[in-house]
This record gives structure tokens, sequence and C-alpha cells, in this order.
């Protein structure tokens, strides 16, 4: 029972300290801090438990970056799906749908290509109906400047298909 205790106690220390050692922000992150968090970075990401501060000052995100997702019918319709936004929704809808704002981040990036396919197969089944089945799903990004930004980034759009 002492041993079940004290493995208890370490885990809850143990996330902890990672908790407030990936939330320090990366300009006053002392280098070990900054090796303690590239080997946690896995299991950060993975559980969830990740914070970014790129939404805060001096240097917040500087572009706004939105993702759809254009669906093509068998019989050559098309459609254009939305991802959930958050400040479209109600509180009480907001606060059911926050894992959805974080994927949607999450998925507009390269580094997260390998959830594209998944995610077009989701809007896929979001569409399908036996009577209007869908063909192809082709996933959009726009970038642009955000108002006021002290950087200047060109609109842009950038595709990638899934067909199922």
């Amino acid at each position: 029972m002492r041993l079940r205790a004290w493995l208890v106690n370490a885990f809850i220390v143990g996330h902890v300290v990672a908790i407030a050692a990936w939330s320090t922000p990366g300009p006053v992150q002392p280098a070990p801090l900054r090796a303690l968090n590239r080997m946690i970075a896995p299991y950060m990401l993975r559980s969830g438990l990740w914070q970014g501060w790129d939404m805060f000052a001096p240097d917040p995100l500087a572009i706004n970056v939105d993702v759809e997702a254009e669906v093509t019918f068998r019989d050559g319709s098309r459609v254009t799906w939305v991802f959930p936004r958050m400040e479209e929704l109600s509180y009480v809808e907001r606060y059911r749908k926050e894992r959805y704002r974080k994927w949607r981040e999450r998925v507009r990036g390269d580094a997260f290509r390998a959830a594209w396919p998944d995610t077009a197969r989701y809007v896929a089944r979001l569409h399908d109906r036996p009577d209007h089945p869908v063909a192809a799903v082709a996933l959009m990004r726009r970038r642009g400047s955000r108002p006021g930004s002290r950087w200047s980034f060109p609109s842009t759009a950038t595709g990638s298909s899934s067909t199922r």
C-alpha cells in the first residue's frame, strides 16, 4: 500500500513539474528547461496537456489561417464545409467543442499532415448519404495577414485531396 501511495504521488508531482515546465514561455526558458521540454514533448502533445504562448504579446501569431473542405459528390455537385469557428458558437457550444478549435488549429499545419486523410474521411462521413454519395474531399488552407499586424503575408490557398 505504501508503494502505491508513493507511485501516485510521484505521478502527480511529475505531471505538475511537466505542466509547469511546458507552460513557461519560450523566451524565458533556461537551457536545462528547454532540454526537459524536448524530452517531454511527445507525452505533452499526445496527452493534450500542451500549452502554446503564440497568442500573447510581444509576438502573437501574425497570420490568419482558415481551413475549409470542398466536398465533391458522385453527381459532380460540390459543397464547402467550414471547420467549426468558436466565435460563431454560443458559450455552451464553445465549451462543448473546445477540442474542435484545437483540432482546427493543428490540422492546418504541415507538421500534422498525417491527420489530413482522417480529416477528409471525417468530412466525407458528415456529408455522405446513400442517395448522394461523396466522391472526394479537398482540404483547403487559406492564409492572410492579420489586420494591424507588423508582418505582411499574401493571401493564398492550398489544398490536399482525398478520395474515398
